[in-house]
């Protein structure tokens, strides 16, 4: 995966992410965009390697960071905000 374009700084009023938390960012964007709905747990953590419960750390982070909402009743409740 690709990281925002030349490392500049994130969105106004928002935490700076990792790099990784920036990879799976864009990672999900990338998944959504092409399928029209998001990646499993599963299939993200597959993605990167990583264990599912480093996949479900690294979206906890990005929720706490307000980059994306989970809903975590549902296989694929994620949402980018």
């Amino acid at each position: 995966m690709t990281r925002y374009r030349d490392e500049q700084s994130p969105p106004a009023g928002r935490v700076p992410l990792t790099a990784r938390q920036r990879d799976i960012l864009e990672y999900l964007q990338l998944f959504m965009s092409q399928r029209g709905f998001p990646p499993t747990l599963r299939e993200a953590a597959a993605e990167f390697g990583i264990q599912h419960n480093a996949i479900v750390g690294h979206l906890k982070a990005l929720e706490a960071k307000r980059y994306i909402e989970r809903d975590v009743a549902t296989a694929r409740g994620i949402r980018i905000v």
